[in-house]
């Protein structure tokens, strides 16, 4: 008797079959962040990727790494260019938004020189960012700012809410 043939994928299995191999982006990514200088956490907001995506795909010495990537994440990854990311993050940034992210971290309890520290930015230039100063920025700074805050699960339109609230 023949062997029965492999049943066809159902629709709770088929995402399974559209899995790509993990390693050759996680090679690509650790370009990516060599020729960057960025950290892990600033690429994987810059490329609209999960952190903890980025994160499992790295690797961390506790724990394995990501085997598998998702189709939608890899081409997200496969997309980032090291001379592109320069170039948008030479563009001017939102003084709105880098404030916003500022105010977000020093409202947790951070404290000017290390907001500063964070993004490259001198603690006068931080200053100048609050009280209106400061008149342009780049994205590079806006990008490490809010890295920061994502990495401590700081949400600046709750700063916004509870603003309007008052």
């Amino acid at each position: 008797m023949p062997p029965r043939p492999t049943p066809l994928p159902s629709a709770a299995t088929e995402d399974a079959w559209n899995w790509v191999q993990a390693a050759p982006f996680r090679v690509h990514v650790r370009r990516i962040l060599d020729s960057t200088g960025l950290p892990w956490r600033a690429i994987a907001g810059y490329a609209g990727v999960p952190d903890n995506v980025v994160r499992s795909l790295l690797g961390r010495p506790e724990r394995r790494r990501l085997q598998r990537l998702a189709p939608h994440y890899a081409a997200r990854l496969l997309a980032l260019d090291p001379a592109r990311i320069r170039r948008d993050l030479a563009l001017p940034g939102s003084l709105e938004w880098a404030r916003l992210w500022v105010d977000t971290l020093m409202a947790d309890g951070w404290s000017v020189r290390r907001v500063a520290a964070v993004c490259g930015m001198s603690p006068e230039a931080i200053r100048g960012l609050r009280d209106g100063r400061t008149q342009r920025l780049s994205r590079h700074p806006e990008l490490l700012l809010a890295t920061a805050a994502r990495a401590h699960d700081l949400d600046p339109l709750t700063l916004v809410e509870l603003a309007r609230a008052a």
